[in-house]
């Protein structure tokens, strides 16, 4: 009797676990910021590096950022800045509801990099350090959301 609940615990493990294994997203993300400091007012660009981690080509949708990604940004107060006039419209964009997109292949582990110019978007000029992390869901690939690694990025005077 013990042996034979022993074999149904390694087997549910085994099935559980590929059953994990298999829902993983085929794609992450890792962000590369400024390494100097950045003065203030002046543009903030972070690289967003998406990597395909499976055997087969993937379709990546383009969007503006504010539409692909959620932001989770902190200021040097920890609170989270305030979104700019242009991020308002792309969130808002009215009554025809036109988004414009496009996309492209990204081969079985191949990387791709696009540039995000924060300040389009968020109010970044407070000197400090602001603390930076992406994350995207791509339904049409994965129901599971990836969430990229944490930076941070310092503003002087």
């Amino acid at each position: 009797m013990l042996r034979s609940r022993t074999t149904l615990c390694l087997l549910f493990l085994l099935a559980t676990g590929s059953l994990a294994a298999a829902q993983s997203a085929p794609f992450s993300l890792a962000i590369d910021g400024p390494e100097n400091t950045i003065k203030s007012g002046e543009p903030i660009t972070i690289f967003v590096n998406i990597t395909n981690l499976s055997d087969r080509t993937l379709y990546i949708p383009r969007y503006s950022p504010l539409i692909e990604y959620d932001f989770d940004i902190l200021d040097p107060s920890n609170l989270v800045p305030s979104e700019t006039e242009l991020a308002y419209r792309i969130k808002h964009p009215g009554d025809d509801g036109y988004v414009s997109a496009s996309g492209g292949s990204l081969k079985a582990h191949g990387q791709a990099t696009y540039p995000i110019t924060l300040t389009e978007y968020f109010a970044m000029s407070q000197p400090g350090s602001y603390m930076v992390r992406l994350s995207r869901v791509i339904p049409s690939i994965s129901p599971e959301r990836v969430t990229s690694n944490v930076i941070y990025i310092s503003v002087a005077e």
